[in-house]
């Protein structure tokens, strides 16, 4: 029970729950009987009720008389039986306890009012009926503390049921009204987290009048501020990078130039390769700028990624020669996943090559292409691992943030740009994947990448 919306539903309707409970025992262990009726009202109601029954015992039988006595007994607490004129029981309830009394009254006793115990009192009345037949009614008044209720239980219990349910219903709307907010609010920031940097607070929720609504109206500020700020970044290394363009295409040209003029020159060489490495800089920011602008992909197809990995090790393989290594495929599935095509090879392609450029030289660069069930979904599973010297394990979450390089002088070695595993970061996370960086326990480092499978090929 973690969500907000169950604890505040819950307890809402305990507390409702438990009040009705003690309500409840409250009516049923403080119950007062009423003061005990005097002699003279107690034998007057006695004889209109036993009137009464005789007249149903003549008209509809003893069955009826005997449910009108038992009907009598769970309205009034008064319990009666009638007896014929021989002291023989015709209809009624405690007819056994009370024939003793019956026979008395008709032996000639005088009718009266007899306490038989501490906690009831018994009355017995003669009744001439229409019929000119004699009967005797013997009625019973429980008025000590054991007195039964008044009160039907099953009524208590149906009421009971029916206040638990509308207070649930009352509980249930509260704890919505009261959480939904906080949901939406949630899957906002979820959005903005995600990239949908221009994600905000519908006007229900921001135009309410309590806390709530003030806190809507301040993360609508916050997140306009943060979209300004980022986008304002962003637009600015674009700028930047895109100026740079012109004079190192110019400085490229007078390198040409002075090549021409001066040959075999190590200074021109040195130029040269800078050269090339900003030009490459200057590529791969105008990618992590694009990349970061873009929340969800322009164009998604289908992507047989066996074949995508099987032309990426070709050609790494190829690469890794010159460093005395080899990029080797250990297993594939036959697997398909939705996306950019391009932009996923680029993904794992900077992997594959950072993994050649750092593992040790007569070694292997393995991958492993698989398929499985992760949390549930169908995913596709890309594992990269080289036999380099590895990472330091607190600076694995670090690799994949731009510029960032790993300086360790006893881990790898700081060449690059700092922007491969940044862009494949994004590529992927664009995609509804995730990447993870690992140390493997043999040596090396080994990284993951999780892609969701094709939606039509896990419909089939």
């Amino acid at each position: 029970m973690k969500g907000l919306f169950a604890k505040i539903f819950l307890w809402f309707w305990i507390t409702g729950t438990l009040t009705g409970i003690a309500s409840v025992l409250a009516v049923l262990f403080l119950h007062h009987p009423p003061k005990q009726p005097s002699s003279r009202v107690f034998q007057d109601t006695a004889l209109a009720y036993g009137t009464a029954a005789v007249d149903v015992l003549e008209e509809e039988g003893r069955s009826a008389a005997a449910d009108y006595i038992r009907e009598l007994s769970k309205n009034t607490r008064i319990q009666g039986c009638i007896f014929d004129d021989g002291a023989n029981a015709l209809a009624g309830e405690r007819c056994s306890d009370f024939q003793q009394f019956a026979s008395q009254v008709l032996a000639g006793a005088r009718p009266s009012r007899s306490a038989t115990s501490l906690n009831s009192t018994m009355t017995a009345v003669r009744i001439d009926s229409v019929s000119k037949q004699h009967y005797v009614f013997v009625s019973g008044l429980v008025t000590g503390p054991h007195s039964p209720p008044t009160y039907d239980l099953k009524e208590v219990a149906l009421r009971g049921s029916i206040a638990v349910l509308v207070s649930g219903l009352i509980c249930f709307f509260l704890a919505r009204y009261l959480t939904r907010p906080i949901l939406i609010l949630r899957s906002v920031a979820q959005s903005v987290t995600a990239g949908n940097l221009s994600a905000r607070v519908d006007g229900s929720i921001a135009k309410r009048g309590d806390e709530l609504g003030e806190f809507a109206r301040d993360f609508n500020r916050m997140a306009g501020q943060t979209e300004h700020l980022i986008y304002s970044q962003r637009q600015l290394v674009y700028d930047i990078s895109h100026e740079l363009r012109s004079p190192l295409a110019r400085l490229n040209v007078a390198l040409d130039i002075i090549r021409g003029r001066v040959a075999n020159d190590s200074a021109v060489d040195r130029m040269d390769g800078d050269l090339q490495q900003l030009n490459e800089m200057i590529g791969r920011i105008l990618t992590v700028a694009k990349l970061e602008a873009t929340a969800q992909l322009e164009s998604s197809h289908e992507v047989a990624l066996s074949e995508l990995i099987a032309s990426i090790v070709h050609d790494a393989d190829f690469e890794a020669l010159e460093r005395s290594s080899r990029v080797e495929l250990l297993g594939t599935a036959d697997v398909v996943v939705s996306g950019d095509h391009n932009l996923i090879r680029s993904a794992i392609e900077n992997v594959v090559r950072n993994a050649v450029r750092f593992t040790s030289p007569g070694t292997a660069v393995e991958i492993r292409l698989t398929s499985s069930e992760i949390d549930g979904q169908a995913r596709a599973l890309v594992r990269i691992r080289d036999h380099g010297p590895g990472v330091p394990e607190h600076e694995l979450e670090n690799i994949f943030r731009a510029f960032y390089r790993v300086t360790d002088s006893g881990s790898r070695s700081s060449e690059g740009v700092g922007l491969g595993l940044s862009i494949t970061d994004r590529i992927v996370r664009l995609h509804k994947g995730v990447i993870r960086a690992s140390n493997a326990p043999e040596g090396g480092l080994q990284v993951d990448i999780e892609l969701p499978l094709s939606a039509r090929l896990v419909a089939v």
